[in-house]
Order: structure tokens, then C-alpha cells, then sequence
């Protein structure tokens, strides 16, 4: 506080004056320095910048931002950093690269995660997903131009919460093409997907008709499987709620995936208290790739 000691004389030889005197200054640095002291003590308030600077934390605000960053080609890492410096969310579950639940290997589950905005008092749920390899190029042949083709019929992409019933403020998905094919022409941006396919208290599912096509380096089209971006190539779900009653409960994130291809399609995908549920146009060209996140306390 900048208070220097003092040599003091005995008691018995000092003046009533400055006896006075001595304490006053003493009392007025302490008055002085205390309100400073106090505010250097109290973390400065989150405020929202860059993209998130003066708007709401909404599913489908968040859905974009974060689909944007992995579009090009930042890691699940850099857009949880983002979603808590940028948007002053705190995340209180996350969980990055595990094992899926199901055998299948194409697909690599990047992150799940829950985020508490202390704003509004409400969680935002999240599941990632995108391909580990280029499998899909076998599933329809392969494009013969820079144009659409599309691969089977539609794909399914769903998240769920169990522990209970969930009030839904809103929801959000998007899918991007290949990070990787970004410097070409008519590479695939991020869509984010129009309606959802089911919508209750447990989660959300969406379908979606995949696509892929040759891309462009200047005027000439490219062939060779070198140069062909798939539309779903990664994908995120966004979900916004808080438990329904007000009763606190333990919470887990589950993220499914179907894809599908020659005469297969998913008419539909929602999401029950135990499981996803799936129909089908024609059961047998898809696979299915589910994933877990981790446990966290929500209220």
C-alpha cells in the first residue's frame, strides 16, 4: 500500500498533536489505497468479441461460428477456445478423439462438449464428426464433372442427452466439404442444414442428401480422386436447453452418424430417453457410427 514504518519515540516524549497527526496520515493511505486494492481484486467481466461481439449465444449463432472454423480446417481444440474466450462460455464437460461406441472406422468423432452461458442460464450441447478417409469415393462410382452426385439417398446426423427430459430453446446443424480442398474452385463450403427431421424433451436429428463433385484449379475441371470434395465431409450438431423442472441431473452427450448409399436412405432420425431411432427408405447399403461424451452434472 506504499506505508512507510515509522521510528517512534516513546510514548512519554511525543506530543498529543503529533500523535494525532501520525495516525491520521496512516488512517488516509488506508482509506486511500483500499477501493483500488478491491477493484484490482475482481476479474474483469467477460465481454464478447470478434464475431460475437453484441449477440446472443443462440444453437444456430454458435452452429455457424463453429462450422465456419472447422471449415477451414481449425481442430476441435481451437473452436472450444473460441466458443469460451470469444463467446464467454464456460465448458463444463468435453470430450475430444475416444472410441466410438460402434465398430465403424470412416468416421472420426472430433469432439462432444456442453457449454454453460451464464447470461441466459442455459447449456449448449455439441457433437462434431468427419471422415477419417476417402471411402466414400467407392460408394456411387465417382463424378464424371465439377457438378453434384449425389451418393445414395439422404444421411442421418442426430445428438441426444440422457438423464431426463430437457426444455429446447433451439437447435442447429452444418455440414462442410474437405478443409483440405479449400484453394480449389467449387469446393464445398459449410451448409447449414434447413429443418430438422425430430425435435423432442431428448434431442434432435436431421437427414441430409450428400454430394460429391470434381473440383476446379483455374478453368479446367479435375478428375482423379485427388480432386473431388464431398459435402458432408464433417458435420455438428448444436443443441440449446436446460432441464426441464429445474431438476438437476446427470448428463450425457451421444452423437450418431448413418450414411448410406446405393438404393438406402433415411427417411428420418430422432432421438428417444435410451436410444436414436432410424427409418429407413431400404434397409442395407449404411452404415451407422455412434458416439459418447462424457458425464457432467447440469441443471
Amino acid at each position: 500500500m506504499g506505508i512507510k514504518s515509522q521510528a517512534y519515540r516513546p510514548l512519554a516524549i511525543r506530543s498529543a498533536t503529533a500523535v494525532l497527526l501520525a495516525t491520521a496520515a496512516v488512517l488516509g493511505n488506508l482509506v486511500a489505497s483500499s477501493p483500488q486494492s478491491a477493484a484490482a481484486s475482481v476479474a474483469s467481466p467477460c465481454v464478447r468479441k470478434g464475431a460475437a461481439a453484441g449477440r446472443v449465444a443462440t444453437a444456430e449463432a454458435l452452429d455457424q461460428f463453429s462450422a465456419t472454423m472447422y471449415e477451414q480446417g481449425y481442430t476441435a481444440a481451437a473452436v472450444e477456445k473460441a466458443l469460451e474466450s470469444d463467446w464467454c462460455l464456460t465448458r463444463v464437460s468435453s470430450s475430444r478423439g475416444s472410441t466410438p461406441l460402434s465398430a465403424e472406422t470412416d468416421i472420426y468423432w472430433t469432439h462432444s462438449a456442453i457449454f454453460y452461458d451464464d447470461d441466459d442460464r442455459r447449456y449448449h450441447a455439441t457433437v462434431a464428426f468427419r471422415w477419417y478417409n476417402h471411402n466414400y469415393w467407392d460408394d456411387e462410382g465417382w463424378p464424371t464433372g465439377c457438378f453434384n452426385s449425389g451418393i445414395g439417398g439422404r444421411d442421418g446426423l442426430g445428438l441426444r442427452l440422457s438423464g431426463g427430459e430437457y426444455a429446447i430453446y433451439g437447435y442447429s446443424a452444418s455440414v462442410w466439404g474437405d478443409p483440405y480442398l479449400n484453394p480449389y474452385n467449387d469446393d464445398y463450403g459449410t451448409v447449414t442444414l434447413s429443418s430438422a427431421s425430430s425435435v423432442n424433451q431428448y434431442g434432435v436429428g436431421f437427414t441430409w442428401q450428400d454430394n460429391t463433385r470434381n473440383v476446379r484449379s483455374g478453368v479446367v475441371c479435375q478428375g482423379g480422386k485427388d480432386y473431388a470434395d464431398y459435402d458432408i465431409y464433417g458435420g455438428q450438431v448444436f443443441l440449446t436447453v436446460r432441464a426441464l423442472n429445474g431438476s438437476c441431473r446427470l448428463a450425457q452427450v451421444f452423437g450418431d452418424y448413418v450414411h448410406t448409399w446405393d438404393s438406402t436412405a433415411v427417411t428420418g432420425i430422432g432421438a428417444g430417453p435410451w436410444s436414436f431411432s432410424i427409418s429407413w427408405s431400404n434397409y442395407g447399403s449404411n452404415f451407422e457410427s455412434a458416439y459418447a461424451g462424457d458425464r457432467v452434472t447440469i441443471c
